[in-house]
């Protein structure tokens, strides 16, 4: 069962706000992008206690919404993490967001400081663009999804990716969340990666849809 005080209680801890959905203003972009829609934090929880993720791990939030997926992986593994939106309204709020993370992050700093403690911080970025378009780096090497689009614009990134594995030979993992039927089938058909693990989520929702699957693509 959903529990939305945890909902809530996670957004306070990140200083975020990313529990609203969003449709798109745009008519011309419902045919082929998906609304704004965040991954619950009891379904990122339990996907973190079965997945884990790869040495040197740089993370890459596809339609990352308002980026709720994208702080969670930060603040918890400090990693490099990347997150691409297309819906500019949903863009503006997500820069709010990483503002209100980011100045909860330096007063920690200054704790820590205080403290005689010193960490790094890893890099976190967002930007505004097609993920179809979007330059792909050779140190990415975990990519996720929560449905942002349709099969078609899928097939597409697909291809991005392992055009940049192809030239920066890597270990690449694919996680998809609620993964629709299609897309499963067009990753496990047409593309190199292989299906790693399942993660099935029944003792939260009543919906057999409702679970992660990871794919990866190991480098020899």
């Amino acid at each position: 069962m959903l529990k939305l005080w945890y909902e809530r209680e996670m957004e306070k801890r990140l200083n975020i706000e990313t529990m609203a959905f969003r449709e798109w203003q745009d008519v011309t972009k419902t045919k082929d992008y998906n609304r704004t829609e965040s991954t619950p934090y009891q379904a990122i929880d339990k996907l973190f206690e079965y997945y884990s993720l790869p040495d040197h791990a740089n993370f890459v939030d596809i339609g990352c919404g308002l980026g709720r997926m994208a702080f969670y992986v930060h603040d918890r593994f400090n990693i490099p993490v990347t997150g691409i939106e297309l819906n500019p309204l949903t863009f503006y709020d997500l820069q709010k967001n990483a503002e209100r993370y980011q100045e909860q992050k330096r007063d920690l700093k200054r704790q820590e400081k205080a403290h005689f403690k010193k960490q790094i911080s890893a890099p976190l970025n967002f930007y505004c663009d097609y993920a179809e378009r979007f330059p792909i780096t050779k140190e990415q090497n975990v990519f996720y999804f929560f449905n942002p689009f349709t099969t078609h614009i899928f097939d597409l990134v697909i291809r991005n990716i392992e055009n940049s594995i192809f030239e920066y030979p890597r270990t690449v993992d694919i996680v998809l969340y609620y993964p629709l039927y299609e897309v499963q089938q067009l990753i496990e058909r047409k593309t190199i990666f292989e299906r790693l693990g399942s993660v099935h989520l029944d003792e939260i929702f009543q919906d057999e849809n409702e679970k992660f699957i990871v794919y990866q693509y190991l480098i020899m």
